[in-house]
């Protein structure tokens, strides 16, 4: 399956993304442009919906990586928490297609 304008799904409880995620396939794939610049939540749920569980459940990922990196893009942000916001963008990139991540424990 192949879905294009993936950051469309919004989040696990919209009728797009409930009905996507009954479609049973082996593979998936979500397209889009740059996701983490449309919203740290619609980038947790389209690697949710192409490989579930890999960022662990949403609280944990939010904690963990979406508060630090949304606070990050603010227009206010000062210089800590955009070099937080990096930080976590690198661990995300680095790692977040060679191994699940995290919970929320």
């Amino acid at each position: 399956m192949v879905v294009d304008e993936a950051h469309e799904i919004r989040n696990e409880r919209s009728r797009q993304s409930l009905a996507l995620n009954r479609v049973v396939t082996k593979r998936r794939i979500a397209l889009t442009g740059y996701p983490l610049q449309n919203n740290i939540k619609e980038y947790y749920t389209m690697i949710h919906f192409v490989s579930p569980g890999m960022l662990g459940d949403k609280k944990g990922f939010m904690k963990r990586f979406g508060n630090v990196i949304a606070a990050g893009f603010e227009m206010d942000a000062t210089g800590a928490q955009k070099s937080a916001m990096r930080k976590k963008l690198s661990a995300l990139k680095a790692g977040a297609y060679t191994r699940p991540l995290f919970s929320s424990t």
